[in-house]
């Protein structure tokens, strides 16, 4: 009964990953100069908050660790047994930030671009005819 659970644990786990796409995006530029700086500022723009975002990720992850590496010590002083970490940084807050992408899409096609978005299954993807 024991070797049963094991493969079917494995298959359901297996299974409750759903399909994973990955996003592509094909720029069709505006005609005239007028929109070509404009697409240039989003260009600026874009670049400015992916600093930004990219400054912000870092100091989260550092505060992360400080806070990870204080627990430790305080748990460590606390036990006779040799140095272990008992907490490890917890990184979950700090990947927030997709923003700038969508904001940059949003301001090429606002300067009269053209944005063509396709999405693309790279794992666990669905057979042809499967719902």
């Amino acid at each position: 009964m024991k070797k049963f659970w094991m493969p079917a644990l494995v298959i359901l786990f297996l299974n409750g990953c759903g399909p994973v796409y990955q996003t592509h995006y094909r720029y069709v530029a505006p005609s005239g100069w007028r929109a070509r700086n404009c697409i240039n500022q989003c260009l600026s723009d874009k670049t400015q908050c992916q600093i930004s975002y990219n400054q912000q990720n870092q100091e989260c992850r550092s505060e992360a660790d400080i806070t990870s590496l204080a627990s430790n010590v305080i748990n460590n002083n606390n036990s006779s047994s040799a140095y272990a970490p008992t907490t490890y940084p917890d990184y979950s807050n700090c990947n927030a930030g997709g923003e700038c992408q969508q904001a940059y899409v949003t301001c090429y096609a606002n300067c009269g671009g053209e944005v063509i978005i396709t999405k693309t299954c790279v794992q666990s993807c669905p057979q042809p005819g499967q719902n």
